[in-house]
């Protein structure tokens, strides 16, 4: 632990000394410490980064980008634009924004009566006012599809449900729409899971037919590789027409090409 008796840093020096650690804001603090390299030279640089971080946090009372970045499926990126759109574009489709969404959309069938899920980085930090989706034609049954928001488990899977889930009606060839039971509040750069499945039971090709993404970062998985990308996750060996409170956390398998393109509306 040379850093005691280092000598004063010039680089941090000058970009620091009209600062004090009251008025040091975090992006200030970032912009200086993103121009030292990892390497062996900078070893007490990388010292003082981490005592001027901790200094100035302790100072200013605020943890950010310190207790809320890196892993266990949360951070502070900025996915989705999600402060710079008016009121017009107020509808955000988490399977067509970043990082994990797709541009390319089609129709299909949703027959599975087990959970399906795919991973989206909240663009804001805002309770959810409603889900919706759009129906293309729609079919015998209930049509009722219940979607739920779950938490990341840090190891590829969700977890815990955040909030009520949603009952949509899709008996209507037209963009439908319903609120979650109780209040879903998500955080701004943290990676969440949508859930959902029909509330009653559908034959492969039975179902309404909803409009869905066909592109965007698969889940790596593939039974053939001639396949198409697998784009979500199933869940198996729980209950059919059922969101769990808690999703398992093992027996997933890859679903090809049936992740709806669900859109969500904040409060």
């Amino acid at each position: 632990m040379p850093l005691p008796n280092a000598d004063k840093d010039k680089r941090l020096y000058a970009l620091l000394k009209t600062q004090d650690l009251e008025n040091l804001s975090y992006s200030d603090f970032q912009s200086v410490a993103e121009k030292v390299f990892v390497e062996g030279v900078n070893e007490d640089d990388l010292r003082r980064i981490v005592l001027i971080q901790l200094a100035r946090m302790s100072v200013a009372g605020e943890w950010n980008g310190f207790l809320n970045s890196g892993g266990g499926g949360s951070g502070s990126g900025e996915y989705g634009f999600g402060a710079v759109f008016n009121s017009s574009n107020d509808t955000y489709v988490p399977g067509d924004g970043a990082p994990f969404g797709g541009a390319a959309q089609s129709v299909s069938t949703i027959g599975t009566n087990l959970p399906m899920c795919f991973p989206f980085v909240s663009p804001t930090s805002a309770n959810i006012s409603n889900f919706e989706l759009r129906v293309n034609s729609t079919s015998g049954g209930s049509n009722i599809l219940q979607v739920g928001i779950y938490a990341d488990s840090g190891d590829g899977y969700p977890t815990s449900q955040i909030g009520g889930k949603a009952d949509i009606n899709c008996n209507t060839a037209a963009i439908v729409s319903a609120s979650p039971a109780s209040t879903i509040s998500l955080v701004r750069g943290t990676k969440y899971w949508i859930v959902y499945t029909w509330t009653s039971n559908y034959a492969a090709g039975n179902s309404p037919s909803i409009w869905i993404n066909t592109q965007g970062m698969g889940t790596g998985w593939n039974s053939t590789i001639g396949q198409g990308s697998k784009l979500n996750m199933q869940a198996n060996g729980i209950s059919n027409n059922t969101l769990p409170g808690t999703m398992p956390t093992s027996n997933y398998s890859a679903n090809f090409n049936k992740k709806i393109r669900f859109g969500i509306n904040f409060a």
